[in-house]
């Protein structure tokens, strides 16, 4: 599963090696693994899958989420979208199981893994890049363009578009999340942010 080339997995949620999304799998009904907090469902901490993550040696183990990408603990926003991808694949997961009860972990994971990385297109086709041409082009991701043309295509976009949701220099000098004001140094490596305040929140 890693992408060397010119595309992306979504490596972001799986991990960049075979190794690392087995870690992050539960190897039951296609799902990832994942930890309970306050009544909603967020990525595991570091110690229940045992993945590098980059935090900085203050922040406690129990506050350290672990994510298919290393340095995804850097900024609450990226683990926020994690957490959300996260909860949209059990969720395909839970779908498929039910209309497919005989389906094994592998094929329901494979199966919801290509289900998200077309929902991925959608909204970057049809929301972001649409959102950045400035014009109204009417842009539409259409999976079966290609179906029974001669054209190999795998589960992979261009790496330009994984390129667009990592724009870190237009990021603002500070955060306000309610009535909050949060500086770079409160903010970086915060992910106790996201469970305090929730999803909608943030």
């Amino acid at each position: 599963t890693k992408a060397l080339g010119h595309g992306v997995d979504l490596g972001h949620i799986y991990g960049d090696n075979l190794e690392r999304q087995y870690r992050l799998r539960l190897f039951k009904d296609g799902k990832l693994k994942y930890q309970v907090l306050g009544g909603e469902v967020y990525p595991p901490s570091v110690g229940q899958v045992s993945v590098l993550m980059h935090y900085p040696p203050g922040v406690p183990p129990e506050k350290q989420m672990a994510v298919g990408q290393e340095v995804f603990g850097l900024l609450p926003g990226l683990m926020l979208f994690s957490t959300i991808w996260l909860r949209e694949h059990n969720r395909v997961c839970d779908l498929l199981k039910e209309e497919h009860p005989t389906w094994e972990d592998e094929q329901l994971f494979q199966t919801a893994r290509l289900i998200l990385i077309g929902e991925t297109i959608k909204i970057i086709i049809e929301e972001y890049v649409q959102h950045l041409s400035g014009y109204f082009l009417q842009l539409k991701f259409d999976p079966e363009l290609l179906l029974r043309a001669q054209f190999q295509y795998r589960n992979r976009i261009a790496i330009e578009f994984n390129h667009l949701y990592h724009w870190h220099p237009l990021m603002p000098d500070s955060f306000r999340v309610g009535s909050q004001e949060y500086s770079y140094e409160q903010f970086l490596f915060n992910t106790s942010m996201l469970v305090d305040y929730g999803v909608e929140a943030l």
